[in-house]
């Protein structure tokens, strides 16, 4: 089965705007957000063979849908900083210059995008990976769809993980969400309901709608009369948690596939980022590079006369590298 990375182009870049500090070019330009963005995409590749990917990216007004329904939909949070702007802008072209396909679709948040991604993908028979730690990604969660949080030594989140770690599984995150709401987009919720609460209602009711329509049945009465008071409002909660599935995304399995990167603009971006390691390890790459097209010389060893002959060939070298094709990139599973 082909796997599919998806990005969460928005988190990565956030998450090394905050985390890296001082990052500047010649030019007095930050850098930080853009470098770490870098960093991350070429882990990704490096630890999982990556063939196909995209990765994706908030796409101009993006919280359009959200707002026309709830006006405080991420109303708390600041201004997006100046200086990340044109980092999100370099980071797309970057990615063009990397071979790594990639979406912003207008008026479209990257969880939407990535959710219709992962059904369609999910249905050509492709197990998908989204790359994420944003707990709404769960509600995605099937046989052929994981999270892989790459900031937290690649850890790999299944239906089972997503129980143990929330307390639900996967179908019910939309209404578990919907209860405690989140507070990182503004979405209510319901007051008092926390993490435990709503999973302990939602094992014993089975679902938000049977809560919703059998409150008498909650024994704890501050929380009944919550339930009762505040219907519609999480009913709303649900709605703005719920990842959009249906959105217009490339339907052409080769949109994904990643390509041979542009070496010479990448050279050229490294050098004006200021980017130093990276030119320094692209510098280190290139001759390799360079010697593909060299005469390359194949030998079967299928006796013991000719396995003889490449032991002792290979006591005289310094180095040696073996290639083994294995059932997965797991070394305890494959």
């Amino acid at each position: 089965m082909k796997k599919l990375f998806v990005v969460d182009a928005s988190g990565y870049l956030y998450s090394s705007y905050f985390a890296i500090r001082n990052m500047t070019n010649a030019k007095g330009e930050s850098t930080n957000a853009l470098f770490g963005f870098i960093r991350s995409l070429q882990k990704l590749i490096k630890d999982f063979d990556v063939q196909d990917i995209v990765s994706v990216f908030d796409g101009v007004n993006n919280t359009k849908k959200r707002k026309a329904l709830y006006a405080d939909y991420k109303a708390h949070r600041l201004k997006m900083p100046e200086d990340l702007f044109y980092q999100i802008e370099r980071a797309q072209q970057c990615c063009t210059w990397m071979g790594i396909p990639w979406l912003s679709i207008p008026e479209v948040e990257a969880d939407d995008t990535m959710g219709s991604i992962s059904v369609w993908a999910a249905q050509h028979d492709m197990h998908v990976y989204l790359c994420s730690g944003d707990k709404d990604l769960c509600q995605l969660v099937t046989p052929k769809v994981s999270l892989l949080n790459t900031l937290k030594g690649n850890v790999v989140i299944d239906a089972k993980a997503v129980e143990e770690i929330h307390g639900v599984p996967p179908h019910l995150m939309i209404d578990y969400l919907a209860l405690v709401g989140d507070a990182s987009d503004n979405i209510p919720g319901l007051p008092g309901f926390g993490p435990k609460t709503a999973a302990k209602l939602l094992a014993q009711f089975g679902s938000l709608d049977a809560l919703l329509a059998h409150p008498e049945k909650i024994t704890e009465a501050k929380k009944r009369l919550i339930v009762e008071q505040q219907k519609e409002m999480a009913l709303l909660s649900r709605e703005l948690v719920t990842i959009d599935t249906a959105v217009p995304i490339p339907t052409d399995l080769t949109f994904f596939q990643k390509s041979a990167p542009d070496m010479p603009q990448l050279r050229e971006f490294y050098q004006e980022m200021n980017f130093k390691s990276l030119l320094k390890e692209f510098e280190q790459i290139q001759p390799q590079k360079q010697s593909v097209d060299a005469t390359v010389e194949y030998l079967t060893v299928d006796d013991e006369s000719s396995l003889a002959a490449l032991l002792e060939l290979l006591a005289q070298q310094k180095e040696i590298c073996i290639d083994t094709e294995t059932t997965g990139l797991d070394p305890l599973t494959a």
